[in-house]
């Protein structure tokens, strides 16, 4: 390595050839992708780092039966902004997941009639469990619709559900089953699982993306000590949101804002994953919806950054919360710069060959992440109790690219937001693709048979 030493200092006789400024961001730009590449890997293996990092995500087995009498009360969030096409469907399930003492929030906006009819439709079914809390706040988003059902939750635990969220029964049971077992817990996230793998070219990655985040990515930071929350199948104890403050209204990444705050605040975060008990949600419809929603993400994560929460924790957890907040960077960097590299040292004549050598080392590095989307769809379509097909595989590796070139995108129109003070809430659109049937026109008329989420293997209790 003494070549790069050398050539570094500008001191290679070889040719009479110093460093120039092309070389420097060659440099650069290498180290970033292999720092990009490396902590993708190491984040996203930690499943199968140890035999028993498995087991420890595991839910717990309910070892109590649960009554009207002795169970704790949960609250469910959800938050429903022009759901008028999946709200319904959503409610029942919830409705139905046999929990004693259970109670039910749609948080609907007070301009939206639609959505505010499909809530009360169930209600007339399930009027014991179904609380419509109305949202009066403007401008619309989701944290100013979950600070107005805050100040109305009377149980000492609640959850988040997405509007189109179809969830497992029995897993309320387990989440209660998690904060009876130690006090001291204050979050449980679970898993979230996109289900419509037969969808737009980009369905495979973006699920695959989604299980290594909640199977792996999330535990490991949760040993680690920080993490950004999930923004669904995401359950609280009541006072640690209350003592934050709530949602910060202008948040646009209100779960990974609210999961720096608490961290400061000292809260203990546990991520549960099973694949039988993840919830199940549809992937956004439209390149375009998904450039929309990555959009609001990044820009969520740069808002989080400017805030500066984060620079109260402590040292090690500051790096990894700026490691986290900066992953799209990182992953656009490793993905994208590689071909660059690549490409630089084919066409150029002079460049040393301990330089082209360590190129190949990011190289290297993305392909092992490859493998690793290459099982997780194999992961992903068993639990679907279906074979991995030739396409699943050719979809994984040639939507590499094109996959990051809409990531890039979705930086550069975060960045230039964020700069030009524009924060307006950009909603994704959601049609129910993930499920079985359409969603109910109005449930009051009962004369038909009511649709059962039966696709969810072995789930029970």
């Amino acid at each position: 390595m003494n070549c790069v030493y050398d050539y570094v200092l500008g001191k290679r006789k070889e040719k009479g050839r110093k460093m120039t400024w092309v070389d420097i961001v060659y440099l650069v730009a290498m180290l970033f992708a292999t720092i990009g590449a490396i902590q993708g890997v190491v984040f996203n293996s930690f499943r199968w780092h140890r035999p028993d990092n498995a087991k420890k995500m595991q839910w717990s087995q309910p070892t109590v039966e649960f009554d009207p009498g002795t169970s704790p009360s949960l609250t469910l969030l959800v938050p429903a902004r022009h759901e008028q096409a999946v709200l319904a469907n959503t409610l029942i399930q919830l409705c139905k997941q046999n929990y004693p003492n259970l109670v039910v929030m749609p948080i609907i906006g007070h301009d939206d009639e639609e959505t505010l009819a499909a809530a009360k439709s169930v209600q007339y079914l399930y009027p014991k469990i179904i609380q419509i809390v109305m949202d009066y706040s403007w401008p619309k988003n989701k944290p100013r619709a979950l600070n107005s059902a805050l100040e109305k939750i009377e149980t000492d635990l609640f959850g988040i559900i997405d509007a189109e969220d179809d969830v497992v029964p029995g897993l309320c049971e387990r989440v209660v089953t998690e904060f009876m077992a130690d006090e001291k817990v204050d979050v449980v996230q679970g898993g979230v699982h996109l289900v419509n793998l037969d969808g737009p070219w980009f369905a495979g990655r973006n699920a695959v993306e989604y299980l290594l985040w909640y199977a792996s990515r999330l535990p490991f930071q949760a040993e680690l000590g920080f993490l950004p929350l999930g923004g669904n199948t995401c359950f609280f104890r009541t006072s640690i949101v209350r003592e934050v403050g709530g949602w910060d209204p202008d948040a646009l990444a209100e779960d990974a804002d609210i999961g720096v705050r608490i961290a400061v605040n000292g809260a203990k975060v546990v991520v549960k994953y099973d694949g039988v008990f993840a919830t199940r949600e549809e992937c956004p419809e439209s390149t375009t919806a998904l450039y929309k929603q990555r959009v609001r993400w990044y820009q969520g994560f740069f808002q989080i950054i400017r805030k500066r929460d984060w620079r109260m924790l402590s040292l090690g957890r500051q790096l990894l919360a700026l490691v986290t907040l900066l992953t799209p960077i990182l992953q656009f960097l490793s993905a994208l710069v590689l071909p660059g590299l690549l490409l630089y040292i084919g066409f150029s004549q002079t460049t040393p060959v301990d330089l082209v050598l360590l190129a190949f080392v990011p190289l290297f590095v993305e392909m092992a992440a490859l493998v690793l989307e290459i099982d997780a769809i194999s992961r992903l379509r068993r639990l679907e109790s279906k074979r991995i097909r030739v396409k699943d595989l050719l979809l994984i590796v040639l939507s590499v690219i094109p996959y990051q070139l809409v990531m890039g995108a979705a930086l550069f129109g975060a960045l230039v937001r964020e700069l030009s003070g524009n924060r307006s809430w950009t909603k994704t659109v959601h049609h129910g693709a993930h499920r079985i049937q359409p969603a109910y026109i109005d449930l009051r008329d009962t004369s038909g048979p009511v649709r059962e989420p039966d696709y969810f293997p072995a789930a029970g209790k």
